[in-house]
């Protein structure tokens, strides 16, 4: 199935699953594993094949708008997706469900409300929810995060995982650089001119990508210079 995350304003809090041939040619043709399939960010999937007319394979519902995308994990046969905005805490969760079906998996409690897309690693879950940073396990959440990083502001970036660190932007100005394992900080966080929130960084020979306000900044991924 192709899964596709519909605007709640004109379809209702809906995730709905595609019926659609793909061949599995490239790369991101089985796992979808974040923002922009590739670290590099292009969001290439050369080699799908989508044969028309698509038809609804299943629908699921959720109790707030949802602005994240899913990502898909073919090691672990998940989906997984954030919720929206989480207005006055209705549902502020990250949801697995299987791809194929839809059904619910689990619901994995965050602190709030996320418009960012999970990048998933090594069968961790990496996604922003309100003013943190979450860490779970991809095969199971029961437990709560394996770690949470605060910010100083709300999260609308989408995190990279690049070389054992998860990079990530908040809107107090800050890109965070956090050891996968464990959340500690690898550098930074680094202040950069303007608003860093909504943007996801790429990644690409050692080095990541990432504006903030008018500025792109280059920095070393081991040292954030």
């Amino acid at each position: 199935a192709v899964i596709a995350a519909l605007e709640s304003r004109k379809f209702g809090y809906c995730l709905i699953g595609v019926n659609a041939s793909l061949s599995t040619q490239a790369a991101c043709s089985t796992s979808w594993p974040r923002f922009h399939c590739i670290n590099e960010g292009t969001g290439e999937g050369s080699g799908h094949t989508i044969t028309l007319p698509l038809s609804a394979a299943w629908t699921y519902t959720i109790g707030d708008e949802i602005w994240s995308s899913p990502t898909i994990d073919a090691v672990s046969g998940r989906l997984f997706i954030a919720n929206g905005l989480g207005a006055g805490g209705v549902d502020v969760n990250m949801y697995i469900l299987n791809p194929d079906t839809g059904a619910l998996i689990q619901s994995c409690p965050m602190g709030g409300g996320s418009v960012s897309t999970p990048a998933i690693s090594n069968n961790k879950v990496f996604v922003g929810g309100g003013t943190a940073v979450y860490a779970f396990n991809a095969l199971d959440c029961s437990t709560g995060p394996l770690w949470t990083v605060p910010t100083g502001g709300t999260i609308w970036s989408s995190p990279l995982v690049y070389g054992g660190t998860v990079f990530i932007g908040s809107n107090d100005s800050k890109i965070f650089a956090l050891n996968e394992n464990t959340g500690a900080p690898v550098w930074g966080p680094i202040t950069v001119a303007g608003i860093a929130d909504a943007s996801t960084p790429a990644g690409d020979i050692g080095n990541i990508y990432f504006p903030g306000g008018a500025t792109i900044y280059a920095l070393n991924a081991l040292t954030g210079a």
